[in-house]
């Protein structure tokens, strides 16, 4: 097994975003926005190491986790009324 500094990366970053989650809502923002902010350099790092086949991994990892608020700002982006 390939253990490299991506895939630990990735790893950290997976249990960060598991404890925001069991953090109150009104504290959950801020840190969810640093996550989602990271996520795109921790991909491109992970394909450059492990390929297309990781990152695809690594963006369904990143869409589950994240699944409501992507989904918020697709109905924002397309104009539709926004569910609270």
């Amino acid at each position: 097994m390939i253990v490299s500094a991506s895939i630990v990366s990735c790893c950290v970053w997976a249990l960060l975003a598991s404890v925001t989650a069991l953090l109150p809502l009104r504290v959950q923002y801020a840190p969810a926005i640093m996550l989602a902010i990271v996520v795109p350099f921790l991909l491109i790092f992970l394909g450059f190491e492990h390929g297309l086949g990781a990152v695809a991994l690594g963006l369904a990892a990143f869409v589950s986790l994240f699944r409501v608020p992507l989904l918020y700002v697709a109905r924002q982006m397309i104009g539709e009324p926004v569910r609270s």
